[in-house]
């Protein structure tokens, strides 16, 4: 049910818009309390584009404050944003009208599910009149940062998944046992291995100091002679494919550099969140802890999962929610390096 709360903001509001985002045009209606609603406007995702909406909401209501005009937005994953906070720093008031409603009022209204900017702007306009529609999280500058920087890594996060995967599909053609061996190929022994050595040829035509010294380098002295043995054993009967160990290697070493790239860029927007962190009171706290065990040693992780947490608690951040599902967690400690 639509709490009477809501309803009677929009009853008691000198206008109610409703605004269609788009990713580089707008379209909005206007319905001045106890007048037929305006035309539909369409404007561009511009600055002049902004100040004509603007205008043009004020012909209907010209003595009206703004904070008495209620502007509701069906957003589109991030279109839309920029125009609330730009509404917002106005005196507007500024809420958020769901997708869920507008296609099921649609059905309701036209008796089909026809799909027009002019069309949706009214149909986004019906449903905020009747008090459907909910807050939007204007969030204050430090907990915004935070959120974009949590948001971040978690594209980065998905991005890094898909290239460990990507290897693996590689290697199950041209060196299949070395999962056997690493069952974690993004592992810092494995990745150095695999580097040096992209297929079993290159590792058989080795000399065994060499491959030896790079086991060392990359296990930090953990591993040596004895996994050389079980490597050259299974690189002898591997049952990788000859014509994918000539022409995939080159691949490999390309999707081990992309894997590199995306944490070499996770840890540089883990260092921004732990410098974000400083600027929200809830947090100083656990940054100054933090920092005390890195000190002595201990890893940068705990501060990510600081950020979700405040991150979540702050609101939902302006991407769509499929992608944000689709984003790893932050992970549980260690070096995203060695996982």
């Amino acid at each position: 049910m639509i709490s009477f709360a809501k309803r009677e903001r929009a009853q008691r509001a000198a206008a109610c818009v409703g605004v269609d985002a788009g990713k580089f045009a707008h379209t909005l209606v206007v319905r001045p309390t106890g007048q037929p609603d305006s035309r539909p406007l369409s404007f561009p995702t511009t600055r002049v584009g902004f100040e004509q909406a603007v205008a043009f909401i004020h012909q209907p209501v010209p003595g009206a404050q703004t904070a008495t005009v209620l502007v509701g937005i069906e957003f589109a994953g991030n279109y839309g944003f920029t125009l609330a906070h730009y509404l917002r720093e106005l005196g507007f008031a500024v809420v958020s009208v769901l997708p869920a409603h507008t296609k099921r009022w649609k059905d309701v209204a036209h008796n089909q599910p026809l799909k027009t900017d002019a069309k949706d702007a009214g149909t986004i306009t019906d449903l905020l009149a009747q008090g459907h529609f909910v807050s939007f999280p204007f969030l204050e500058p430090a907990y915004a940062a935070l959120r974009y920087l949590v948001t971040g890594r978690e594209r980065l996060a998905v991005l890094r998944r898909g290239a460990i995967t990507q290897l693996r599909a590689l290697l199950q053609v041209v060196f299949p046992e070395y999962e056997t061996l690493f069952p974690l190929v993004s592992q810092r022994t494995a990745v150095t291995l695999l580097r040096a050595f992209p297929s079993p040829p290159d590792l058989l035509a080795a000399p065994k100091a060499k491959v030896v010294r790079v086991l060392r380098a990359g296990s930090r002295g953990h591993l040596g002679a004895e996994l050389y043995e079980r490597l050259v054993a299974a690189a002898r009967s591997s049952l990788g494919l000859p014509g994918a160990q000539v022409r995939l290697r080159q691949e490999i070493v390309l999707t081990l550099d992309r894997l590199a790239l995306f944490e070499q860029q996770i840890r540089a927007l883990e260092v921004e969140l732990v410098a974000a962190l400083e600027a929200v009171p809830e947090t100083r706290g656990a940054v100054r802890a933090q920092r005390r065990a890195e000190a002595q040693g201990g890893r940068r992780r705990n501060a990510v999962r600081v950020a979700a947490h405040v991150q979540h608690r702050a609101g939902p951040a302006p991407v769509h929610r499929g992608a944000a599902a689709a984003a790893d967690p932050p992970d549980p400690g260690g070096d995203p390096s060695v996982t």
